[in-house]
């Protein structure tokens, strides 16, 4: 469902220390084939479950004329402390967790928008033996700050790390 033209923007109530909740949210939004997968699926029977409330809550940010949103019944369908601050990461994992749980036979939905897989892998400097480990993912734990870019986050996130005393890589 592409926005009309003439569509102004829908906010989300702040109602206390929510405000990284209410970021993430709007990213989920703006990523349409996402909401769009989300909002064709079966509308489930019990309004106080989280699918339901995102679903609802994706709605009114699509199509209300208010100018916000209070995402109170979503944050009680989550189990989130509005009093509490969470790092905006922390929620999104916890949010994917149990988004995925209420998608059921449909939980590839947010591995086809989001997932990918981090590789690690630890060489030996004497035998070139080499440890390989992948890891799937939902984010990046992607270093911005103090950074002049987010190109110049990504190449710390892949450069190489020497190992040293107790943290050295030990060939068997």
């Amino acid at each position: 469902m592409p926005l009309p033209s003439s569509t102004r923007h829908v906010g989300l109530l702040n109602l206390g220390n929510t405000c990284y909740m209410n970021s993430m949210i709007q990213i989920l939004f703006s990523v349409s084939e996402f909401r769009d997968s989300l909002l064709s699926l079966s509308l489930p029977s019990q309004p106080a479950s989280l699918l339901f409330q995102f679903q609802l809550l994706l709605t009114s940010l699509l199509r209300s004329q208010r100018p916000f949103y209070d995402p109170s019944a979503f944050c009680r369908a989550l189990g989130v402390d509005v009093n509490r601050q969470m790092d905006v990461d922390e929620f999104f994992s916890t949010f994917m967790d149990r988004l995925e749980e209420c998608l059921g036979e449909k939980k590839s939905l947010i591995r086809e928008q989001f997932g990918g897989s981090m590789r690690h892998s630890i060489t030996c400097e004497e035998c070139r033996a080499e440890s390989v480990r992948e890891e799937l993912c939902l984010s990046l734990p992607l270093v911005v700050k103090n950074k002049s870019s987010i190109q110049e986050g990504l190449a710390e996130l892949v450069m190489a790390e020497s190992l040293y005393g107790q943290n050295a890589y030990h060939c068997e």
